[in-house]
C-alpha cells in the first residue's frame, strides 16, 4: 500500500471513530459480531488498534487478533494492549497471505480495507476462509459520499 493510500485511510478511519465509535457504536458492533468470551475474534486492517481495545475490554476473555499490513500498527496496537493491561494479539500481515489457519476465526471484522483494494472479491473470499462453519463476518466500508455500508453474515 502506498503512503498516500495510508493517508488517505488514516482519515477515512479517523472519520469513523470520530463521527461512530462511541460506547454504543462498540456495542452495535459487538451485538452483530456476537462474540462469546472464549471465542476468537479476528480484526483486519486494525490500524492503531484502538477499535480491538475496546471490543477486548466489552467482552472479558474474548481472544481478539489485531492484523494489519504494516508491521508498525502491529506493535502500536502491543502497546496500546499493555498500557490499559488488555490481552490482544497483534500480528503484521497481508489480507491475500493471511498468517492465520483458515476457518480459525469465530468472528471476523474488516473496516474500511476491501475499498483500498484492487481485487476486493479475492479478499473478500479470504475473509470467509478464515471463518469457521457458522462464524461471523462484519464489513464496513464507505461509498463515493463517506456513508458507511454494512454487511454483515446472518
Amino acid at each position: 500500500m502506498s503512503r498516500d493510500i495510508d493517508a488517505l485511510t488514516s482519515y477515512t478511519l479517523k472519520h469513523l471513530r470520530d463521527r461512530w465509535w462511541t460506547t454504543r457504536w462498540t456495542h452495535w458492533v459487538s451485538s452483530h459480531l456476537r462474540c462469546d468470551p472464549g471465542e476468537r475474534l479476528v480484526h483486519v486492517g486494525c490500524g492503531n488498534g484502538e477499535i480491538d481495545i475496546a471490543l477486548a475490554l466489552a467482552t472479558p476473555g474474548l481472544e481478539v487478533v489485531s492484523l494489519d499490513v504494516h508491521p508498525h500498527r502491529s506493535h502500536h496496537t502491543r502497546e496500546l494492549a499493555g498500557d490499559v493491561d488488555v490481552r490482544v494479539m497483534a500480528v503484521a500481515g497481508d489480507l491475500r497471505a493471511l498468517p492465520l489457519a483458515p476457518a480459525s476465526a469465530d468472528a471476523v471484522l474488516c473496516i474500511g480495507v476491501l475499498q483500498h483494494l484492487a481485487d476486493p472479491a479475492t479478499a473478500a473470499r479470504a475473509l470467509a476462509a478464515l471463518v469457521r462453519p457458522g462464524g461471523r463476518i462484519l464489513v464496513v466500508e464507505p461509498d463515493h459520499e463517506a456513508r458507511y455500508w454494512f454487511s454483515a453474515s446472518p
